[in-house]
């Protein structure tokens, strides 16, 4: 699936958890996202199979509504 960069990061800023991971692809090419202790960053990577993410945090809740909110960052599947 292709994502769109900037929902993501919209997205994945207001993830309420300890720390966020993610490799997607995106139309620019395959792009990281690392947050931790409240700043999230991104970085272009070199390639991927497939896109992935981690979430580590004490409350299940704050991923409710990740999935729907991630399928709307896709551009094209």
């Amino acid at each position: 699936w292709v994502f769109d960069a900037l929902k993501l990061h919209s997205v994945l800023s207001g993830i309420d958890t300890d720390r966020v991971k993610g490799v997607f692809i995106t139309p620019e090419g395959v792009t990281g996202f690392n947050k931790a202790e409240g700043a999230l960053t991104r970085l272009a990577l070199d390639d991927c199979l497939d896109s992935r993410l981690e979430c580590i945090g004490r409350d299940a809740s704050a991923l409710d509504q990740l999935e729907a909110a991630l399928l709307d960052c896709v551009i094209s599947r």
